[in-house]
């Protein structure tokens, strides 16, 4: 057997009768130990043909702190492709709480935007902002801007102004911002342009606003509206906002559906319109946008 011993110029091993006999209660009494890089220490009761033999210390070098060990090619190939294999794992979870982030971050903006709805109501005798035509942010009623002001300029003094990130969805694509509509359709069938919030009997369910999706209010070539600018008044007036995957014009702008915002204020992701909880009449549960009933104002 073999014992590792340390000596002044690194890691030494010597034999096992060496160290049986370095063992013994005479060998420091005998002045036997270490010398130089030789083990000395030999036994008393031995020719001098076994002494030179068995003392021969055996040199072994285990490690030198001067000269670290390299990688090889090979393991430093294994640890990159390790570390491939984890990142291909972490990105679609990563991918996954970005979206996740946005989406909360959109809900966030639509839940302030409820409540300069309620804010605007509350200093104009109960009346939301009007819906109106196709407006540009800052024009002046000339060209792709119809006359007077857009709903989200009517509520720049209790909110923020048309060209505010604010209603920019941050899970749309860049290029076509003002991604929030109002709720129309019941007011254009009744040949009406503002909304008394008196008039809302079903708070909790009526569809205030919410993440448009729909392409006829977006111009080319995310959209196929007739303008080139973008609308800062969107509504459903004419025809529908907030559509869904699976619908005529419609998608998915989130991992959870579209993003909802109520007449009570809370916002809630939806993937379809659901009847159990969505209304576009303000007075009658469960009606869809195409189902809302009315004398046509044309």
């Amino acid at each position: 057997m073999s014992r590792v011993v340390r000596g002044s110029y690194g890691l030494w091993v010597a034999t096992d009768v060496m160290l049986r006999y370095s063992e013994a209660s005479a060998f420091h009494s005998k002045g036997l130990g270490f010398r130089g890089r030789i083990f000395r220490g030999v036994p008393i009761r031995m020719t001098e043909g076994e002494r030179c033999a068995r003392t021969r210390a055996i040199r072994v070098k285990l490690f030198h702190p001067a000269r670290a060990r390299a990688f090889s090619l090979v393991e430093v190939l294994v640890v990159i492709g390790i570390i491939a294999i984890l990142l291909a794992l972490l990105m679609p979870t990563l991918s996954r709480v970005r979206e996740s982030a946005r989406t909360v971050q959109c809900a966030a903006q639509l839940r302030q935007l409820g409540q300069a709805f309620h804010n605007y109501a509350a200093a104009n005798a109960g009346h939301l902002p009007s819906w109106s035509g196709w407006h540009i942010a800052g024009g002046d009623g000339t060209g792709e801007d119809d006359p007077g002001p857009a709903w989200s300029e009517m509520l720049a003094p209790w909110f923020v102004p048309a060209t505010s990130p604010i209603y920019n969805c941050p899970s749309f694509p860049e290029g076509y911002p003002f991604n929030y509509f109002i709720s129309s359709r019941w007011l254009r069938m009744n040949g009406r342009h503002s909304l008394l919030m008196s008039e809302i009997k079903c708070s909790s369910e009526f569809v205030l606003s919410g993440d448009t999706t729909h392409e006829h209010l977006y111009p080319p070539s995310l959209g196929n509206a007739p303008e080139t600018t973008n609308d800062c008044d969107k509504d459903d007036a004419v025809g529908p906002a907030l559509v869904f995957f699976g619908e005529a014009g419609g998608f998915n702008l989130h991992r959870a559906g579209n993003n909802v915002l109520f007449a009570d204020g809370h916002v809630a992701p939806f993937f379809k319109f659901d009847p159990r909880y969505m209304t576009f009449h303000p007075q009658v549960l469960a009606q869809n946008w195409g189902n809302i009933d009315g004398p046509s104002p044309e």
